[in-house]
This record gives structure tokens, C-alpha cells and sequence, in this order.
């Protein structure tokens, strides 16, 4: 690799001593001549090149990782409940019903480990507990199971109308059906600079709604006004 240097020149002017001939006797003092000899000093300048590196960059806005319930309480309810509770809890028993919280999900989580022979996470009972509030409360029930960057994955009370409002590009707010794709389960895909706000459900002119963010529900604040 060729190193650019960079040179710099200065004059320095020759004494009139070593101006004199040997063989003339002449003194050149009168009319001595600086001869001006170019002197030069180089100085090498070693350019060191500009090393341009990419840090750990963050993931582009619009490409959100997946995030999901391992499974939507719907479902689960549906595949592990339902045959003795009734399909979305039409033989819910009233103790069940006229408990709270705390006595609920106790139960809840006796009966996923005893009859329903399985288990669930923190996050899948809590929403569990959430299905069982709007089962007792005799409301229907949305929740977004999962959300990646091609959209929104939604379970519902069978037979609701879902839809989903969101913000288009210029931040007018929009109205956007989900597409079926169960008998309670929905998909929600946006459409270039939408960004889903909220998802509702109405059922029979009974509407809930809850934040377009993995595991929202409906009911996930308790009661509701």
C-alpha cells in the first residue's frame, strides 16, 4: 500500500564563504551572490484509513418479535374444561360465580392440576382467571393471545363480531374487522403504517375491548365500568 506523504520545502541561503573560487583572487564580498539552495525536509504523514463499524443496532419498529400465551384461555378452557363446565361455562356453578379473586384463581389452579391433568404458567392462569370474571359476569370475552410483526392473534367469545381500531399513517384512527379463523379464534394483519390501538368484541350489542398488547384481555383489570 502506497503512503501518501505530504512535503514541505524551505530555502536556506548559501554563506559567501563557500560562494569564493580557489584560482580567482577577486573577493566577491562587495558583490557577493546568496545563491538560494532548496533544502528540503520531508516529513511522512501516515494516513491512517477511517474504520466505519456497525454497533448492536435495535430492531426496526415495525418488526416486532413474537410474543404470544403458550395458550389462549379460550381454548383451553374449550379443550379441558368445557366437558364438565359446559362449552364457555353455560353449566358454571354458582360458587364459582360468587367467589373473588383470590378464591377463584385457587381453584382454578386446583382444577388445572387435579381433573384437567395439566399445568399452566404464571401468565396462562392469570388469564384464565380473566376468561372465568366475564364467564361469571355473564359478559363476553376478548383477549390478544399473541402479536408478532404480521399482526395480531385473538380469541373471543364465540359468535362476537371483532374488530380492531388503529391509527393509519397519517393518525386517523380506523376500524378494521379481524378475519376469522376458529370458532373463537381471530387474526388481525395491518395494513401498511396501521398500528393496532385497541381490539373490541361485540356480542348481541355487548361490547368489551382491551389493549392490542400480548396476553390484554377484557377483563384483565377486574371490574370494568
Amino acid at each position: 500500500m502506497n503512503v501518501p506523504q505530504a512535503t514541505r520545502c524551505k530555502y536556506v541561503p548559501t554563506p559567501w564563504w563557500l560562494a569564493r573560487s580557489t584560482g580567482v583572487g577577486v573577493l566577491l564580498l562587495v558583490a557577493s551572490i546568496w545563491v538560494l539552495i532548496p533544502a528540503c525536509e520531508r516529513r511522512s504523514e501516515t494516513l491512517v484509513p477511517t474504520v466505519i463499524t456497525e454497533s448492536p443496532g435495535k430492531p426496526s419498529p415495525s418488526v416486532a418479535p413474537a410474543r404470544r400465551l403458550a395458550i389462549g384461555p379460550i381454548t383451553y378452557f374449550q379443550q379441558s374444561c368445557a366437558r364438565c363446565h359446559g362449552s364457555m361455562g353455560s353449566m358454571y356453578a354458582d360458587t364459582m360465580a360468587q367467589a373473588d379473586d383470590t378464591k377463584r384463581r385457587a381453584e382454578i389452579v386446583r382444577m388445572v392440576a387435579g381433573p384437567a391433568q395439566s399445568s399452566l404458567g404464571a401468565d396462562e392462569t392469570e388469564s384464565l382467571v380473566e376468561l372465568h370474571r366475564a364467564m361469571a359476569k355473564g359478559e363476553p370475552f376478548v383477549v390478544v393471545v399473541g402479536s408478532a410483526a404480521d399482526g395480531l392473534q385473538i380469541e373471543a367469545t364465540p359468535g362476537a363480531a371483532v374488530w380492531v381500531e388503529a391509527s393509519g399513517r397519517d393518525g386517523v384512527a380506523l376500524r378494521d374487522a379481524a378475519e376469522r379463523t376458529g370458532e373463537w379464534t381471530w387474526r388481525w394483519i395491518p395494513a401498511e403504517g396501521q398500528s393496532p390501538v385497541r381490539v373490541v368484541a361485540d356480542v348481541a350489542g355487548v361490547v368489551v375491548w382491551c389493549d392490542a398488547k400480548p396476553s390484554a384481555s377484557s377483563h384483565d383489570d377486574g371490574e370494568r365500568d
